[in-house]
């Protein structure tokens, strides 16, 4: 499965980089700073006192240092003006850390068929707008999900049963959240692979005005 986002991003002409998790601000910031884009993977479930709720019996496994660093990464990420792109707790990351919560559990929400495969469909508009269809065809395999989100987000795709399942920033270069697994369908779906294309796009876009801004500098 961890192949599956790399392969995307290097079939969009990205080159991946491993970012070891830590608490350390001054680490975090250097290393963005040298980096060209911020991607953010699915895992496990968001410590629920991150968003102001407690746990509960359905709640999975959670790594407090992940969700600190990811929280931390974006922020930087932000303030840096670097594009980020979430999947699926990518997406919920992205949330929490701008102030809004999550629901703890949507386990019907789980999908059964082969990951490539399409299981809803969303409703898209704004920062998605030209990367997928209006009525778009996803897979599925989370138990958490968006509820209240954040002021600084708007919705960008609404599943048939009422859900938000993608989020962008306005006014950022490209900062988009998508509650579905596009890396799974990138050989099978023009949009999920238009959707990484378009992110790597912004990545060497930022990459240029950086090196701009460095020689004007000097």
């Amino acid at each position: 499965m961890r192949f599956a986002y790399t392969d995307a991003i290097i079939s969009a002409g990205g080159v991946p980089l491993a970012i070891g998790l830590c608490e350390n601000d001054a680490y975090i910031y250097d290393t963005l700073s040298v980096a060209d884009g911020l991607f953010l993977t699915g895992g496990d479930d968001i410590a629920t006192e991150l968003y102001g709720e407690k746990r509960t019996e359905k709640c999975g496994p959670v790594s407090l240092l992940r969700d600190r660093f990811e929280i931390r990464a974006l922020h930087i990420a932000i303030k840096l003006g670097l594009p980020v792109l979430g999947v699926c707790r990518g997406a919920q990351v992205m949330n929490v850390a701008l102030g809004g919560t999550l629901y703890e559990d949507m386990s019907g929400h789980r999908q059964t068929l082969p990951r490539h495969l399409p299981s809803h469909t969303v409703t898209v508009s704004g920062a998605l707008g030209g990367i997928y269809p209006q009525t778009a065809k996803v897979n599925s395999f989370h138990h958490q999900a968006i509820n209240n989100v954040s002021p600084k987000l708007e919705i960008c795709a609404v599943s048939d049963d009422g859900y938000t399942e993608a989020v962008y920033m306005p006014h950022h270069p490209f900062f988009v959240g998508v509650q579905w697994h596009p890396e799974h369908m990138i050989k099978s779906d023009i949009s999920a692979k238009r959707l990484f294309r378009e992110f790597i796009n912004e990545c060497v876009k930022y990459k240029g005005e950086k090196q701009n801004d460095q020689g004007a500098s000097t």
